[in-house]
């Protein structure tokens, strides 16, 4: 996976820190963890700043809080220069706990309560206007408070992204921002509120996006409403938020555990054409057999393939590489900044919101094995993390790679990965060609950082998982699990 997360003779380590150090083998009935690497954290805000630092225009960085809210790692990104994106009060609160500085905060959100609109005020927070009620609330609040207030207008650019429909934010008929239909009225009780100050725009499109030009193009629809709001009468604007939503690669290491059974019937068509290509070689044949029958990962095929045909036939693999259609390749940090570079003025202070890849790959989840069953056709392989540590697969039906942790001899085979929550929908990854494990195998589940943790719960009773932090040689606990009395206080019998 990433440099920070890399196996050794067989087991993972995160960077220099084996995962068997972390639990034990005599630990058998542990728990799942969640695994951090600092160093990563730290390595995704310096790849954001090279990038920022080269432009010609004022600049922040907000990490969204919202992706992962640990007060340890909020702590990492303070000290690396980095404000915060928040959506709501207690986020707010914890913000001004931890010492943020007020002036960079972001209060975000499209239903925001009087007391968080009243917190911001208070703090000095710059405030989104996400609609005409929010925009009533927010003078209602200042007139009460007789305390002026900076706001940011969330505008709805209605373009498209190729997302889960749940993570699209930016497009007409979204719960989020100010659409043509309101925007002149919203702009006209901005001119004539004396204790609001429009001091600029924000606009967010969704997330897990792997395409920047689409972010280009919201970053030039939002310039343009920003010149002709400054060209009205609108002096103080100096903001463009263009949010955040770049995505990560989570199906990078896709190939190593994807099987011939689960490859699109549409692409074993293609595949055909240019397994022919190779009928010429000896040994083609046997490894086709071999990947045919699932005994070895599309990764392994194309490795052994690429030994056979060495110098004369390197483009056969990239066209096998290229047909098996797995997205391993995301937009950097560079091409987000260097895409929407030409809609920045000099003049414009830009705020970025990235939460998933400034966290979303610096974790994996670590679980262990219980056991493995069959179902008619089916395999699975059962582990003790589940759709409570993990819920993006089952909500959004997102991916995750996964792989065993700790070396195992079983024969390989195709399983869907589940955990015991008692629901259909309980799943971590399916159709995965894994090495049958023995029961207490460590397994981990990569890319858990952003949207894991945060969003985790206790359906069944279920503990909250431990978050731990690895930095270089040294482990901490910066979340112990919930015990069974955490979950029993807040009830009154």
């Amino acid at each position: 996976m990433e440099e920070e997360f890399g196996f050794r003779n067989g087991v993972l380590h995160i960077e220099n820190v084996s995962v068997q150090e972390i639990i034990p083998i005599s630990h058998e009935d542990s728990e799942p963890v969640y695994v951090f690497s600092k160093q990563k954290i730290i390595s995704n805000i310096r790849n954001y700043k090279h990038e920022l630092n080269k432009q010609s225009f004022p600049w922040t960085l907000n990490y969204s809080m919202k992706a992962n809210a640990n007060p340890s790692i909020l702590q990492i990104f303070k000290e690396n220069g980095c404000s915060l994106t928040l959506v709501s009060g207690l986020e707010l609160k914890t913000a001004l706990e931890l010492k943020f500085p007020t002036e960079d905060l972001v209060l975000n959100g499209n239903g925001k309560q009087n007391w968080e609109i009243d917190l911001a005020i208070q703090n000095g927070v710059l405030l989104n206007i996400d609609s005409v009620f929010n925009l009533q609330q927010t003078v209602s609040a200042c007139k009460r408070a007789n305390i002026p207030a900076r706001v940011l207008l969330r505008v709805n650019p209605d373009i498209e992204v190729d997302v889960h429909e749940h993570v699209i934010t930016g497009k007409v008929g979204s719960k989020f921002g100010v659409d043509e239909t309101v925007f002149n009225e919203v702009v006209t009780i901005l001119q004539n509120e004396q204790l609001l100050t429009l001091v600029g725009l924000h606009s967010h499109l969704g997330s897990t996006i792997d395409d920047v030009a689409v972010i280009a193009e919201s970053a030039e629809k939002v310039s343009k409403i920003f010149r002709n709001l400054k060209a009205k009468g609108f002096r103080s604007m100096k903001y463009i938020n263009i949010g955040g939503g770049l995505g990560i690669p989570y199906r990078k290491k896709e190939l190593d555990t994807l099987a011939w059974k689960n490859i699109a019937e549409s692409r074993k068509h293609k595949l055909e054409n240019v397994f022919n290509e190779m009928s010429s070689h000896s040994d083609f044949q046997s490894i086709l057999t071999d990947f045919k029958s699932n005994k070895i990962s599309a990764s392994q095929f194309l490795e052994l393939i690429g030994n056979i045909c060495k110098e004369d036939n390197s483009q056969t693999v990239e066209k096998m590489e290229k047909t098996l259609g797995v997205k391993g390749i995301m937009p950097t940090q560079a091409d987000l900044i260097q895409s929407i570079k030409p809609y920045i003025d000099d003049d414009v202070h830009l705020i970025i919101e990235p939460g998933r890849s400034l966290i979303g790959n610096a974790a994996i989840l670590l679980c262990r094995t219980l056991g493995c069953k069959e179902s008619g056709d089916k395999s699975f392989l059962v582990v003790n993390g589940s759709m409570n540590e993990v819920i993006r697969p089952s909500l959004y039906n997102a991916y995750h790679h996964i792989e065993l942790a700790e070396p195992a001899v079983g024969a390989k085979k195709i399983y869907d990965i589940v955990g015991p929550v008692c629901e259909s929908g309980d799943f971590l990854g399916k159709n995965r060609l894994l090495s049958t494990p023995h029961v207490n195998c460590l397994l981990a589940v990569f890319d858990t950082g952003a949207y894991c943790g945060s969003m985790s719960m206790t359906y069944n009773m279920r503990p909250r998982a431990a978050e731990i932090m690895v930095d270089n040689d040294t482990v901490k606990v910066i979340r112990r699990a919930d015990t069974y009395e955490d979950l029993m206080k807040p009830y009154r019998i």
